[in-house]
């Protein structure tokens, strides 16, 4: 499950087209399998052994946009609208979607296959599921939310922060189709917001304040009685809690600091792996199974042993392979080669054209020229590079 917050951007590397390229994350899963895979620019598909990358253009832009898995295609929240991603690498319109348009969209949650978002409103907000099925309006609020999580089929749960002060509820749809909500916490909070829902390991807000980050486990109290308990407050980004099964019973990890924590109870343990030279991890993800843990570094994602934090490789840049051409233009397919191109230079493999028909520019005109399509001149290649080279000249970071 995930849930989106502004705040989870940290910035690494200064790079002039964008966001540092890594292996990010899952966002679908076959039988235990990995099937497509977010960046943190672009996008790629498990292909054998390799990572089929999908070039940003095929959404139009951005190239690290929002995405979140939806069963067995991921959910692209793109500039143009929202898009759906598959298996296959190909990526098609989301027509029923036309209702919202992504910067409604102020924070997100996935979990087998359903989607949710919480969206502003005029004045005030509403929470939306997304998938599966028909998008629905589920529930409407005055003030608009700045979190979400999935609590179940038909339970989620809201985090709404006004004046320093941060109301958490549970939006839940009775079985003759009512929606009701019912106040868990309000307490005194200023920090924007993100809710992780881990079922048995309870409902954790995470948040981002002046100066620093923190972390609260929710008790819930009846008429929002209930309280925060203050787990973490650092000066570091906090990626997690994701909640794993080990031989001790579920866990609870963390990174701060870019080390795994462990945390027992309300108190937040050693580094895992304590005096073990690992690198600093940038993210930390469940998987298909309850035991998976996985955690990003500079560019990878990595296994880890909850037992002792060992790191092995998962998924990483080495397997990028050029991206399927099928189905473009000749000018989209020129922007996905020059996609490619700054992909495998970032990645540190040899610069390759995309495919075997890739097309080196879409040239015409009077007096010849190597392009493949006559009605695509030389202004039109001008005017391309530089629209590319606004939408990677804007500044990068490391989204949730």
């Amino acid at each position: 499950m995930a849930a989106v917050a502004a705040w989870f951007g940290l910035a690494r590397e200064a790079h002039a087209h964008g966001p540092p390229l890594a292996v990010h994350d899952v966002l679908t899963w076959e039988a235990g399998a990995p099937g497509v895979v977010r960046l943190l620019r672009g996008a790629a598909v498990v292909e054998g052994d390799g990572l089929r990358f999908v070039c940003p253009t095929r959404w139009g832009g951005l190239d690290a946009p929002l995405m979140l898995g939806g069963g067995e295609a991921a959910l692209v929240f793109a500039e143009s609208g929202f898009a759906w991603l598959g298996r296959d690498g190909q990526v098609a319109g989301a027509e029923a979607l036309a209702a919202l348009t992504p910067s409604q969209v102020r924070a997100v949650a996935a979990d087998g296959g359903q989607v949710v978002a919480v969206v502003g409103e005029g004045q005030g907000g509403a929470l939306w599921r997304l998938a599966p099925g028909a998008p629905e309006r589920l529930w409407g609020a005055s003030v608009a939310p700045d979190a979400v999580a999935i609590g179940g089929a038909s339970s989620w749960l809201v985090a709404t922060e006004d004046g320093g002060r941060v109301v958490v509820s549970e939006v839940s749809r009775d079985v003759d189709g009512a929606t009701r909500e019912v106040v868990w916490v309000e307490a005194a909070y200023r920090a924007t917001p993100a809710l992780v829902w881990l079922g048995l390991g309870g409902l954790w807000l995470r948040g981002a304040e002046t100066g620093g980050f923190r972390l609260d486990r929710v008790v819930p109290g009846p008429d929002g009685d209930g309280r925060l308990v203050n787990v973490a407050r650092t000066s570091d980004p906090i990626f997690g809690p994701v909640a794993v099964t080990t031989e001790r019973g579920s866990e609870v990890f963390v990174v701060i600091g870019g080390a795994l924590r462990r945390v027992a109870g309300d108190e937040l343990g050693e580094a895992v792996g304590e005096g073990v030279v690992q690198p600093r991890l940038f993210c930390l993800r469940g998987g298909a199974s309850q035991g998976d843990l996985f955690a990003c570094d500079a560019t990878d994602l990595l296994r880890v042993d909850a037992a002792t934090g060992a790191l092995t490789p998962f998924l990483g840049l080495a397997q990028l392979l050029p991206p399927s051409l099928d189905g473009l233009d000749d000018t989209t397919r020129f922007a996905c080669n020059l996609e490619w191109q700054d992909a495998a230079r970032d990645a540190g493999l040899a610069a390759a054209t995309a495919g075997p028909d890739a097309v080196t520019a879409p040239v015409g005109g009077a007096g010849g020229g190597c392009g493949t399509s006559a009605g695509v001149g030389a202004p039109a290649v001008l005017g391309l590079l530089g629209f590319l080279g606004r939408r990677r000249g804007r500044p990068g970071g490391r989204p949730t």
